[in-house]
C-alpha cells in the first residue's frame, strides 16, 4: 500500500465521520420538531478499504405507517361515496312527503302514491 492510498483511505474515513456527526447534530437539533424523523447514515467499505457513506435512512414506525395508509384509504372511499351520492341526489332531485304521506320530487308534478305488495 502506498502512502497516497493510505492518505486517501484516512481522508474517506474523516469525511464519513464528518457526515455522521452532521447527521447526529441534525437529529439533535430537530428532536423537538413534530414531523421530523430520526435519520441514520449507512456506511460501507470499498475494496480499497475506504469508508463511504451510501445513504441516509429515515426511521419509520412500520405499524403506524400501515395504520395511516389504512385510514387514508378509508377516507378516500368515503369521499368517493359522498361525491357519488351528491351526483345521484342532484340528478334525482329532492324528494319530500306531503301531509298525506305522498312522495314527490320537490315542487314538480303531482304526488306519487306508493302501493305495498301483499
Amino acid at each position: 500500500m502506498s502512502i497516497t492510498s493510505a492518505f486517501n483511505i484516512a481522508r474517506s474515513g474523516l469525511i464519513t465521520s464528518s457526515q455522521q456527526a452532521s447527521t447526529v447534530s441534525t437529529n439533535i437539533a430537530n428532536a423537538g420538531s413534530e414531523n421530523y424523523g430520526r435519520r441514520s447514515l449507512s456506511v460501507t467499505t470499498t475494496s480499497t478499504g475506504a469508508a463511504v457513506a451510501t445513504s441516509v435512512n429515515r426511521a419509520v414506525d412500520s405499524s403506524l405507517s400501515a395504520m395511516y395508509r389504512d385510514e387514508i384509504a378509508a377516507m378516500s372511499k368515503q369521499d368517493t361515496i359522498a361525491s357519488g351520492l351528491t351526483v345521484y341526489s342532484a340528478t334525482l332531485g329532492r324528494t319530500v312527503r306531503d301531509d298525506l304521506g305522498h312522495c314527490r320530487g320537490g315542487n314538480e308534478g303531482p304526488p306519487v302514491r306508493h302501493h305495498r305488495r301483499q
